[in-house]
């Protein structure tokens, strides 16, 4: 028997069950939210659980709390520390058995039942549960229990009534011989008359966990550490907050921010010149339109060739050093046994990669060095005091370049975001920006065609691209290209010529005409580096990557006939596109925040990389997939992302809602996605018995 208590609620203590991030699809887009389910009790027969749900952890747990102080209800115990009978109840596909034990046999039971039953107070229980994993349904099961069971007066122990016919109320107390009445296993129903009882029925070894929530690969050393250090108190309760505090699960905001971090380091180490060079001299030797085998290697180097910085080399010398190895691990047998000695010859491998990149970054440096104590413009030195010492000093400093990038690199590998050493990304307008900055023939062509608000003609851009496609072997980003059709032909084109393939996703940024009017007109540049800013987002006065203060509105976002000739002949140009790359496009409502598009950006990157390293079309629907894709898909997941609940579950449904959505997040099974196996077609207010929990939702 169960009864509501509605008094005080003071000294109560509280368990955390699951935590777990649920998303609303709504007309302007999806809304995550966490939804924390939370059990009550002042352990002396008082328990009530409830749900919370909320943008923040710590207010979803709040509410879940008041939501499951308000359902407490009373349990009568016996002798203060078991229940009085045994009980089993279902709950949608939960069943649970809950059994009456000895004084000294404890709480045996694991997962969400065991939290109900340490608030409760109960000392000694046996429980298990069956046919569902689902906390929420276990957690209702257990309450419904709790309703059902009768009072001490209610509850009689059965009276046997002998031997022959009529003996207990099992399934075979009817007629039949009376030897086997005699045969009863136990005093409870349904199990007399040589029915085996309950408790063998067990399993011998204990009971397997119903929880079974997978969040990430933890270091046992580093938790070791940590309570050594009483960061971490022993036996305590660690939920998937703590964790990402303490950095055992990393989120796919932390993987951006390092890439982000990293590339501000590249771009700060293009800035820091070699020891001794005169920047004066060696900014006027260099030709700035970018012209020619040296305005090829520049322009790959990020400008650093020709300011000759500690990242001149860029890494050249680890790319070659890669080609090296690679062609030997084929001909030298040893090296071969080492290539295919699984994760310690990799590592074997990656160190002699970094070894010779060493040697071959000594002997590119040397040269280069030696070159610069040649030159000269009009008597001026470009080396202040050239010798053995600046030498020495330039070796050291493009040999400390060099391994930084690989090292950014390597990390940018580890955190799973893409291959580090070769994530190149080209923005068309900053590539064009740079031209005009060069004061060449072309760069001023190109200047007067903007700021007359005219498009630039495809021939020019097409060759431009086609340039630095030659230099870059994998992972593109093309930002701003193509623009119409006749740039869409020329990119498949290229991509058919050097890699035998096609693009792989082309994302459409919808924006009202009139907020892109407005972020026209609001948007600076700094006439130094030529970086874009928006008046709304950005306040500083100096910019961000070179901290000069020289920023002012571009001139052609003056023109209101200009932007709207753009804006008109934008609309024209799109409709041959969205039909050019239909089954590919895909398409963002950009008119939100700059944090919300680039999430689902980054979602859609994601998804379309476990597609592609799995080597399954996007485009296909689960009952078109095999087993071994699932499970392909599965292990890729896992090894690469934080996930919750079962795989098969996240992966089994269509592929194409999969890119849209994101897997980074753990992507959970939604009502209308395609599923293998049962669907009941029905939820739990439409089930009988108890309904679900009291839910404190968002206001």
């Amino acid at each position: 028997m169960a009864i509501k208590n509605l008094q005080n609620n003071n000294d109560l203590s509280e368990l955390l069950v699951s935590v777990r991030r649920v998303t609303t699809v709504t007309k302007g887009g999806r809304r995550f939210s966490f939804s924390i389910l939370v059990v009550v009790g002042d352990e002396k027969g008082r328990v009530g659980c409830g749900i919370g749900k909320h943008a923040e952890v710590a207010e979803a747990r709040v509410k879940a709390v008041n939501a499951a102080k308000k359902s407490m209800i009373r349990v009568y115990l016996r002798e203060g520390r078991t229940l009085h009978h045994d009980i089993k109840a279902k709950f949608c596909s939960g069943e649970i058995v809950l059994r009456t034990a000895r004084a000294g046999t404890g709480i045996i039971a694991g997962g969400a039942i065991r939290s109900v039953f340490e608030v409760l107070g109960i000392k000694d229980v046996v429980a298990k549960s069956t046919r569902s994993n689902n906390p929420h349904n276990v957690i209702c099961a257990v309450f419904k229990a709790f309703d059902s069971m009768l009072s001490p007066r209610q509850k009689k122990k059965p009276k046997l009534l002998g031997r022959g016919i009529g003996c207990g109320k099992g399934k075979t107390s009817g007629r039949g011989h009376k030897g086997q009445k005699a045969r009863s296993g136990v005093s409870i129903n349904g199990f007399e008359g040589g029915q085996q009882s309950i408790y063998t029925r067990l399993p011998k070894r204990g009971f397997k966990p119903i929880r079974r929530s997978i969040y990430s690969i933890i270091n046992v050393g580093d938790i070791q550490r940590l309570m050594e250090a009483k960061k971490i108190v022993k036996d305590s309760v660690i939920d998937k907050e703590r964790l990402y505090k303490l950095g055992f699960i990393k989120s796919i905001k932390g993987k951006i921010k390092l890439l982000n971090k990293a590339l501000i380091c590249y771009r700060l180490g293009t800035y820091v010149p070699i020891p001794g060079i005169n920047l004066d001299v060696i900014n006027d030797i260099f030709p700035k339109d970018g012209s020619g085998v040296f305005g090829v290697f520049n322009l790959f180097s990020g400008g650093a060739l020709a300011r000759m910085t500690i990242l001149a080399l860029n890494v050249m010398p680890y790319i070659m050093a890669s080609i090296i190895i690679q062609l030997l691990s084929s001909a030298i047998k040893g090296m071969k046994e080492v290539k295919n000695d699984g994760e310690s010859g990799r590592r074997k491998m990656n160190s002699y990669i970094r070894y010779l990149t060493i040697v071959i970054c000594v002997f590119q440096s040397i040269p280069i060095l030696v070159g610069l104590e040649g030159m000269n413009r009009e008597g001026v030195l470009v080396v202040i005091e050239p010798g053995v010492m600046f030498r020495t000093i330039g070796v050291f400093s493009l040999l400390g370049g060099t391994m930084l990038l690989i090292w950014l690199g390597e990390r940018i590998s580890a955190s799973g975001i893409g291959n580090g050493i070769s994530l190149i990304i080209f923005t068309v307008g900053d590539l064009l920006r740079n031209i005009i900055s060069s004061s060449s023939e072309l760069g001023k062509k190109i200047k007067g065609t903007v700021e007359s608000g005219n498009l630039i003609q495809d021939e020019i851009i097409c060759g431009l691209l086609r340039d630095q496609l030659a230099l870059v072997d994998d992972n593109c980003l093309l930002d701003g290209f193509p623009r119409n059709l006749n740039q869409a032909h020329f990119l498949t084109q290229v991509l058919q010529e050097k890699y035998n393939r096609d693009v792989d996703i082309v994302v459409e940024l919808q924006l009202d005409d009139n907020i892109a009017i407005d972020r026209l007109k609001n948007r600076l540049a700094c006439l130094d580096c030529k970086s874009i800013y928006s008046v709304s987002s950005f306040k500083s006065t100096t910019c961000a990557k070179c901290k000069s203060t020289r920023l002012e509105k571009r001139i052609d976002d003056a023109d209101m006939s200009a932007i709207n000739k753009r804006i008109s002949e934008y609309h024209l140009q799109m409709k041959g596109l969205r039909e050019y790359y239909k089954g590919k496009l895909l398409t963002i409502d950009a008119n939100l925040s700059v944090d919300e598009v680039t999430q689902e950006i980054e979602s859609i990157a994601t998804a379309n990389v476990i597609c592609h390293a799995c080597e399954v079309d996007k485009r296909k629907r689960v009952s078109e997939l095999r087993d071994e894709d699932i499970e392909k898909i599965s292990g890729f997941i896992r090894q690469n992302y934080v996930i919750e609940g079962e795989l098969r579950k996240e992966v089994a449904m269509n592929i194409k809602s999969l890119v849209e959505m994101g897997c980074y997040r753990g992507v959970r099974h939604r009502k209308g996605l395609p599923v293998r196996g049962q669907r009941t077609h029905t939820n739990a207010k439409t089930r009988k018995g108890r309904s679900r929990l009291p839910i404190a939702g968002k206001k």
